[in-house]
Parts: C-alpha cells; sequence; structure tokens
C-alpha cells in the first residue's frame, strides 16, 4: 500500500509538471495513444476513424508532381494553387503543406536551376517541401499522361491527413475555390455522414465530370472510376490500398474484366487504383458543377469561377465573399446516383464488388480437343502445364472408346493420386464426352474455366512456342478480349467470288461424297453425309483461301486467344441447324466461331506476325496411334471443298445472306518482329 502510495504521487507530479510546463511554453503537447504504439499501423487506420474527429489534427498534403526543368506550364499551377483563397476555419485547425516531386532525369544544369528557384518559392498558405525520384513520376511518351509511381510517394502519417495529386501540365491550373472545397466536403463526407458509408468512399474529385454515360446526371453523383486530374484521397482508403498493392505480384498487370482501361500501362498507380476500387466496392464523389465547371483546369473545360452559376456559393460574411457549399452538393451519399467501373447505374450510394472475379483476366484456361491422338496427349500436357500465365487445362476427350490416361495435378483428391501418374502444376480436366462432336470444343465450361475470361485454343498436335503464346495473350488482355487474336500462319481469308452471284452449289458438285470418313482429332464415328446434305445447293458467293500478306479474316483453332463468352453465345445463340452442319461434316466449327465472333463485335481477327519462326504441327507416323499424318482432318481430300460450301451455307441460312468476316491487317505489337535486313 506504501509503495503504490508513492507511486501515485510521483505520476502526480509529472502530470503537474507536464501541465505547467504547456502553460508556460504555449506548445502543443502530442495525444499519446498506447493502443496506436501495440497494434499494426493498417489496424489503427481503419479502427481511429471510429474514434471521436479532432480538428487539430486535420492537415491537407497538396502534391504536385513535374519534370524537373521550369516551364510555363509548371509556374502557372503553381501560381493558381498560391493564389488561391485561404481557408476559412475559425479554429485555424486545417493546415496545408505542398509536396513537389521532380524527375530526376533530365540534365545536371538545368537540374541546379530548377532546384535554386524551387527553394526560392514562397508559399501563402503553409511549407513547401521538395522530393526527387529517380524514377520518371510524371507523364512519359510511353505512359501517355499516367503518373508512375506515384503511389510510393505519399503514406499518411495518420488518418486526419488527406492529399491532393496533381500534375503539369497535365493540369494547368486550379481554381481559387479548390481550397475551400477541399475543407468543406471533407468535414462533411468524412467526419458527419454515416462512418459505413465513408468507408467506401476513396476519394473527392476536384474534376467536375466524367464524360461518358453520366452526362445525363444533374448534381453530384458516386462513380467507380479514377483519374489523374485532382482527387481529394482519403488517408484510410488509401493506406488500405498501398498493402493491397504492395502484395499483389510483380508479374500481374491490374486488368480488371472487359474494360478498355486494360490498354492503359501496366506501371500506370490509377489503374492499379482502378482494380482495387473494383475488387473491394469503392467509390469516388464528383460534384458534378453546372456547365461541368471544375477545380482544375485541363485542356478543355471551365473552372468553377467562370462560370455565372458559381456566384450562388459566395455569401456575404464578415464583409467579405465566402465560399459556401449547400444542397446538394452536402447532402447525404446514400442519396446520390452512383454507378460502377462500367459506368452502368446502380442504386443511390451503392458500389458494386467484383471481388475475387476481378482476376479473370489474370490468366487463361486452355481448351484442347482429343480424338484419335489419345496416345500422345500427355506429351501435349507435358509440355503446355509451365506455361506462364496458364491457369487451367480442359481436355475435350471426344474418343469414345479410348480411357483417358490417368493424372495428378493441384486439385486431384489425396484419395484419387497416383504416384504412378504423372504429376502436372496447373489444374486439368479430362472432360470424356458423351459423344463425338467438333462443336464439344466450344461447350460452356464454367464449372472448371469461372476463374477465367480469357480462352486459348489449342489442337493436339502443336506445340506452340510459349513466348509467342504469352504474347497473343497480353494483346488480348490489353485491346481485343472481344475480338480472336492469333497469328497469320493460322490465318485464312474469304474472297469474293466474281461472276453471278445466283451460282448454286452442292457437296457433289464440289466432289465431297456421302461415304463415311473416319476423322482425325474430333472425327465423326457416325459420319456418313446424307442424302439431304449432299443435294443441298448455297449460292456460292465467297471462295475459302489460304492467308495472303494483305488481309486476314480467319482464325484457326489453334493457338487462338478469345473470351469465354463466345463458347455460351455458340452453344445457345446460333440456329440448331448450324452446328447440325458442323457435326454432319466434321468440320467448320472453327468458320462458324469466327463468323458469329466477328458478327458480335463487327471486327476482324487481331492478327499478329509469325515472328522468325514458323511454327509447324507435330508429325506422326502413320500407324502410331497419333492419328496424325494423312488422317488429320486437313489432309482430307474434301477438305477445302468442305469449308467453302459451309461458309456460304452459313452466310445464307444463319446470318441472313449477309457475310459477317472482316478482314484485317497483320498487327505489329514489336514482340515477335523479323529483324530488318540491312543493305551492306
Amino acid at each position: 500500500m506504501i509503495l503504490r502510495a508513492m507511486l501515485t504521487l510521483l505520476l502526480l507530479g509529472i502530470t503537474s509538471a507536464a501541465a505547467t510546463r504547456r502553460k508556460d511554453c504555449n506548445c502543443q503537447m502530442p495525444q499519446w495513444n498506447t493502443a496506436h504504439s501495440i497494434q499494426h499501423s493498417q489496424q489503427h487506420i481503419h479502427d481511429s476513424l471510429n474514434n471521436s474527429f479532432s480538428l487539430q489534427q486535420l492537415s491537407l498534403q497538396i502534391h504536385v508532381f513535374t519534370p524537373m526543368m521550369r516551364s510555363n506550364q509548371f509556374d502557372l499551377l503553381f501560381q493558381s494553387i498560391n493564389n488561391a483563397n485561404k481557408i476559412h476555419d475559425d479554429d485555424d485547425r486545417f493546415s496545408v503543406s505542398l509536396v513537389i516531386h521532380v524527375d530526376s532525369f533530365v540534365s545536371k544544369l538545368d537540374s541546379k536551376k530548377f532546384l535554386r528557384y524551387l527553394k526560392s518559392l514562397s508559399f501563402r498558405h503553409g511549407r513547401v517541401l521538395l522530393s526527387i525520384s529517380a524514377n520518371r513520376v510524371n507523364s512519359t511518351s510511353s505512359s501517355r499522361f499516367h503518373e508512375r509511381d506515384a503511389s510510393n510517394l505519399w503514406m499518411p502519417t495518420n488518418d486526419n491527413e488527406f492529399a491532393i495529386f496533381l500534375s503539369s501540365p497535365t493540369i494547368h491550373s486550379v481554381s481559387r475555390h479548390f481550397l475551400e472545397f477541399a475543407e468543406q466536403t471533407v468535414k462533411h463526407y468524412f467526419y458527419s455522414t454515416n462512418k459505413s458509408l465513408t468507408n467506401s468512399l476513396m476519394a473527392i474529385s476536384l474534376l467536375s465530370h466524367i464524360e461518358n454515360h453520366t452526362d445525363t446526371v444533374v448534381g453530384p453523383y458516386l462513380l467507380q472510376y479514377p483519374h489523374e486530374y485532382g482527387m481529394i484521397l482519403s488517408p484510410t482508403l488509401w493506406f488500405e490500398f498501398i498493402n493491397w498493392k504492395i502484395a499483389l505480384p510483380i508479374w500481374i498487370d491490374p486488368f480488371i474484366p472487359d474494360s478498355k482501361t486494360n490498354a492503359w500501362p501496366a506501371d500506370s498507380w490509377i489503374k492499379a487504383l482502378l482494380r482495387f476500387m473494383s475488387q473491394y466496392g469503392k467509390t469516388i464523389l464528383y460534384p458534378n458543377f453546372p456547365s461541368h465547371a471544375s477545380l482544375v483546369k485541363t485542356e478543355s473545360g471551365k473552372l468553377l469561377e467562370e462560370i455565372v452559376e458559381s456566384q450562388d456559393w459566395l455569401i456575404s460574411e464578415r464583409n467579405r465573399k465566402v465560399f459556401r457549399l449547400g444542397h446538394p452538393y452536402i447532402s447525404s451519399l446514400s442519396t446520390l446516383p452512383a454507378y460502377d467501373m462500367y459506368f452502368q447505374k446502380l442504386g443511390d450510394g451503392q458500389a458494386r464488388t467484383l471481388g475475387d472475379s476481378v482476376q479473370s483476366f489474370d490468366g487463361c484456361s486452355m481448351i484442347m480437343q482429343v480424338y484419335s491422338r489419345a496416345s500422345t496427349i500427355l506429351d501435349r500436357l507435358k509440355y503446355y502445364h509451365t506455361m506462364p500465365l496458364l491457369t487451367s487445362m480442359i481436355i475435350v476427350w471426344n474418343n469414345l472408346n479410348a480411357t483417358p490416361p490417368h493424372i495428378n495435378h493441384p486439385l486431384t483428391p489425396p484419395s484419387s493420386r497416383n504416384l504412378k501418374s504423372p504429376t502436372f502444376a496447373i489444374p486439368i480436366h479430362i472432360l470424356k464426352q458423351p459423344f463425338n462432336s467438333m462443336n464439344n470444343r466450344f461447350l460452356p465450361f464454367h464449372e472448371y474455366t469461372s476463374n477465367t475470361s480469357c480462352h486459348i485454343a489449342m489442337d493436339d498436335d502443336w506445340d506452340f512456342s510459349h513466348a509467342k503464346l504469352i504474347s497473343a495473350v497480353r494483346v488480348w488482355q490489353r485491346n481485343g478480349f472481344n475480338r480472336l487474336v492469333g497469328f497469320h500462319q493460322q490465318g485464312r481469308v474469304h474472297v469474293k467470288r466474281g461472276g453471278d452471284d445466283n451460282v448454286l452449289k452442292t457437296l457433289k458438285d464440289l466432289k465431297v461424297g456421302d461415304n463415311s470418313y473416319n476423322g482425325g482429332a474430333g472425327g465423326n464415328d457416325n459420319n456418313t453425309t446424307t442424302a439431304m446434305l449432299s443435294k443441298t445447293a448455297v449460292h456460292f458467293k465467297f471462295g475459302y483461301a489460304k492467308n495472303t500478306r494483305k488481309a486476314i479474316s480467319i482464325l484457326m483453332p489453334s493457338a487462338t486467344i478469345y473470351h469465354s463468352k463466345y463458347h455460351d453465345m455458340y452453344t445457345h445463340d446460333l440456329p440448331q441447324r448450324a452446328r447440325a452442319i458442323v457435326q454432319e461434316l466434321t468440320n467448320c466449327d472453327d468458320i462458324l466461331f469466327n463468323m458469329m465472333v466477328a458478327n458480335a463485335t463487327g471486327a476482324g481477327p487481331v492478327v499478329l506476325e509469325d515472328g522468325l519462326k514458323i511454327e509447324k504441327p507435330i508429325v506422326f507416323e502413320v500407324g502410331d496411334g497419333g492419328g496424325g499424318g494423312k488422317d488429320g482432318l486437313w489432309k482430307d481430300n474434301e477438305h477445302w471443298g468442305k469449308r467453302a460450301w459451309c461458309m456460304n451455307y452459313f452466310v445464307e441460312h444463319v446470318f441472313g445472306g449477309r457475310m459477317p468476316l472482316k478482314e484485317t491487317r497483320v498487327f505489329k505489337d514489336g514482340s515477335n518482329n523479323k529483324k530488318k535486313k540491312t543493305r551492306k
């Protein structure tokens, strides 16, 4: 008891002395939080917003990104920031600082001059900090106005420190009201509204409006789409974003499914932020002022003070004009119109959460059809299962008389594993079909491929270059996810025939008999061309030809990349008679698939250069069980006649007499370019 009393007196003395020092020195003592010192910083960021708000801690950092050379654009941007109206906070508790991030990749002379200039700057709103980056943090020719590494340049020191990113020369100037706007919206939306709604608010945009499907909206709205033209960033969610980005594997390009933003540079922090927001349901508030006037000025648009309507926010107070936001710009988040990352309308105040489905563009599933080459399929699996970006394989087993081999893979139950069976690095699903059909390769495989939107069609007689397949996948992910993507060597072309379009031809006219044919991969065991089909005449308007250097309109199914959604379209949307032709002829499934995709998109395939090496199919010896060589479908003497006939049949009976195929030229992505010849 005596010891406890002595300790109590000692603590009282220390407290009294500390109070005296605070009174004498007129300084602010920090508010120590013992829980913060022992908890993980991320947990602190989450929990602290639930505590009472202390205006003493509220601060705003303005981050400006610029090359290390003086320019008129930077001068104009800095002057507009410096001349902005000061925040009229009665308690003077909203601090502002400016952080200038400069790019070190310029000449030493220019750098010294610019640094002297920056050090001489006087900022009337607060202090100025300089940050010199060894990496380019501003726009580059390859990034096309996408700031890079910007996400690594700000880490909030507490959950009341907000930030605005501004880039010169992308942003020309800011409104004189932008600090007043920041103060009022931050205090209202992050501290006065429902915390459950605030937890989904990633930022408040200084850009008034994104021109798209939200053009008819009046007043502020929520949109899951970030930009680089000035946002007031939430420290809480920014901290979550940084932790998420650090954990993202380095080889992942942060795509989101079916988005044109996938073409943005892989190192764009905005691209990563969009994926984070899509995965976890975060959104951004756009003020959407009249005439789309903004707090920032870019190449087009007006600043807020440049429109007459802005006078509505200027009120008289203490013999001066003060900027005050009212309804609907200060309102409840739950009442605001909301749109997702695809600009699709949601319920008011809502956000769309993609969750793990956001990863569906990260990898691909390979679809391989097997019939008579059953004995060699393990060789193909061994070749492809280690390919980067390949997450699974589907083996469509069409041979009803052969038993699929037993294999081990990551999803094989322990009770089913066999030490004598080969083991593979990715899930491989061998699906034995109830009947044999070339249509089977385009069945929906949702149960096995639900985590991937990307499919690679591959025949079982190819060992295609991994590097070339990866380059094709990257083109598909970034630019061509609605189209077919493949290589020139796998291309064919439809040719408009000259002369009379009313010429009718049957399969017999093309010397395609009605005798049985034992096909190669995917062959039809019951493939006797019916007398009715052999006598069916079609208008022969188009011919079917090999690839040319001029154009390609058809990609054969080996090494072709496409979207999984087309399996549903092929199986459920095409008329049954179209698939019946494929079934009867044991052919033309790829032609029908190409025509279907071209009809849906109005565009031809994306055709890549073959590179230095032309890939060739594996040649199997006759009788080795491989089924290649003369047994392959392409070796059939009637092969070309069948394909020309069914292509014209599809035009006439499936696509209403219109040819949907579109010719496209070779797309040069730079990864497979042939070496240029130089003159000696």
